[in-house]
């Protein structure tokens, strides 16, 4: 089969379809009843509540414990939230990690069972 216009056929190739993204939100008034003092704010922002997990916890790829973990809302620089995980530095030298190379821990973590 020969194309008589290789150019066009080209060109028609490597046209790339942009979209445009959408803000979308969540109306906690579809859930009824059951919404009632819900406040949506944070998952819209995609963000989940902060609370108790039960999550696996990874170390380099391997999974060195399943347990709940407290999540604490925590702001960026730029003031966008998210979940951090509470783990202590006493757990994070269970789990392998060189606590030592990272002073920043023990700044944030008065005792080894707090916070890092």
């Amino acid at each position: 089969m020969k194309f008589k216009h290789p150019a066009l056929l080209l060109f028609i190739a490597g046209v790339v379809h942009c979209a445009n993204a959408h803000a979308y939100t969540f109306a906690a008034s579809m859930l009824g009843d059951a919404a009632k003092g819900v406040d949506m704010s944070l998952f819209n922002q995609g963000v989940q509540q902060p609370g108790t997990y039960r999550v696996d916890v990874m170390v380099n790829g391997k999974r060195v414990d399943t347990r709940d973990v407290v999540f604490k809302l925590e702001k960026d620089g730029q003031g966008t939230p998210f979940l951090a995980p509470c783990l202590t530095v006493s757990q994070l030298s269970r789990y392998g990690i060189k606590t030592e190379d990272y002073p920043q821990l023990w700044k944030a973590a008065k005792t080894p069972d707090e916070c890092a």
